[in-house]
């Protein structure tokens, strides 16, 4: 048991990349960290040295929205890449707030669940897993709950 137990220990979780997303809101929901262009206003995740819009690097800053959105397209993946356990849910979400649109893995649903335009939220969990064990955490998106 004993040895069972040092292996549990020794499981890292390390994020994808450091500038993805911020603390959680008291709601729960990680803000996610964008990049803004100052020229033409343009939002983008994750964060970018060059505007996507009008490719300016002179003005861009980093700016945080709030992880919630809409569900625009989503697709299953049935046969993934190393770490990352089949099958899966990617999602295409329009976040909110003048937000851009970018892809996500979605947990918490089935592909029945899912349907274009039903609201989603971001948490933070386990995107893939390395062969030594260590997992990469970032941000997924599941069904919106129902907040009073």
């Amino acid at each position: 048991m004993e040895k069972q137990d040092e292996e549990h220990d020794q499981i890292q979780e390390v994020p994808l990349r450091e500038d993805l997303w911020a603390e959680a809101e008291p709601d729960g929901i990680p803000e996610l960290i964008a990049s803004q262009c100052g020229l033409c206003g343009g939002i983008f995740f994750p964060t970018s040295k060059v505007c996507l819009k009008c490719v300016s690097d002179e003005d861009l800053k980093t700016v945080r929205i709030k992880g919630t959105g809409t569900l625009y397209a989503y697709t299953q993946v049935k046969r993934g890449l190393p770490g990352y356990t089949s099958p899966y849910y990617l999602g295409s979400i329009d976040l909110d707030n003048n937000g851009p649109r970018a892809v996500f893995q979605l947990e918490g649903c089935s592909l029945d669940d899912l349907h274009s335009g039903m609201r989603m939220e971001a948490c933070i969990g386990t995107v893939r897993t390395e062969e030594n064990g260590t997992r990469r955490t970032g941000p997924l998106f599941r069904p919106a709950k129902q907040r009073s």
